[in-house]
């Protein structure tokens, strides 16, 4: 992927909006029984370049199309063409259904609610209105918590321990988890974490830019394994809770952190070289997509 492709700054590649143009992705799968996913970004995985093409085009109609028109999930967000959802649907043969928003929350109020008003509740609201969410359904898989971070910032402190911060969090997913069971009582529901992003090594470093065949160099992560470490207590809780089943996602990546050296990276970084498939900064590779949905489906 060029440069041009990963310009966007970190924060604005976990919070960009759902104006998108509206290619859907048919469901090949045969049978009536469906998974449903629900999260954010890195569910979505839409592509931050077509993103910004969408986005000068709403404002200057005649600008030209410079990057491939952006797929759009059931959720009425932007897609990548290689999501978790298509991905996960070629792998396992089920019907899937993607209800995934770049930037979707938990508890905290939208980052931009002019752009993306989507919570997690928001989403759950949408697959039960649209009878996405049935008896029927097979499974509904869940990972979200990283945008919660940036309206709080404690994740980025030396002690970014938040009691009320996670029981609110936890509400929310249990609300979520009530809600589904109502909808679709036959679902399995699977929480999962986050891959691996930082060094294994050195958790609290990571690699904003790989280049080539060249070792990344460790840079400070900014807080990002605090956030990473809170959102895995909150999902496995969530999980144990509900009846559900946690997938532990650094366990699959441990190897392809941002810091793997060479093209073993199934996360990018900021500003990538390397050759690898990856349509958005600081998100999953097509290698790190389909390792996703591979253990998505181990656990059906």
């Amino acid at each position: 992927m060029s440069l041009a492709k990963k310009f966007s700054a970190l924060v604005g590649v976990l919070t960009v909006g759902a104006g998108a143009a509206v290619v859907t992705h048919p469901a090949e799968a045969e049978g009536d029984s469906n998974i449903v996913l629900l999260g954010d970004s890195y569910m979505a995985t839409p592509n931050q370049l077509a993103l910004l093409n969408d986005h000068i085009q709403a404002v200057i109609p005649f600008a030209p199309r410079f990057a491939p028109v952006t797929g759009s999930a059931a959720s009425g967000c932007p897609i990548g063409q290689h999501d978790v959802g298509s991905a996960l649907q070629t792998i396992s043969g089920r019907k899937v259904e993607n209800y995934a928003c770049s930037g979707a929350t938990l508890a905290a109020a939208p980052l931009q609610s002019n752009m993306n008003p989507n919570r997690l509740d928001t989403l759950v609201t949408k697959a039960i209105d649209s009878g996405a969410l049935n008896p029927n359904t097979q499974a509904v898989p869940i990972l979200i918590g990283i945008n919660d971070f940036y309206k709080t910032g404690y994740a980025w402190s030396p002690t970014p321990e938040d009691p009320a911060h996670e029981a609110e969090a936890g509400a929310e997913l249990d609300k979520a988890a009530h809600r589904i069971r109502e909808a679709a009582p036959n679902a399995k529901l699977i929480f999962l974490s986050y891959p691996q992003i930082t060094a294994p090594e050195d958790p609290h470093m990571m690699c904003w830019i790989q280049a080539g065949d060249l070792r990344p160099l460790n840079t400070p992560g900014f807080g990002f394994q605090n956030a990473f470490n809170i959102i895995k207590r909150q999902q496995s809780s969530a999980a144990e809770r509900n009846g559900g089943t946690y997938i532990d996602m650094t366990e699959s990546t441990v190897g392809h952190s941002t810091c793997a050296p060479g093209r073993d990276n199934w996360v990018s970084g900021l500003i990538e070289t390397n050759g690898n498939n990856a349509v958005m900064s600081m998100h999953m590779t097509d290698q790190g997509v389909d390792n996703m949905a591979q253990q998505i489906t181990a656990r059906l």
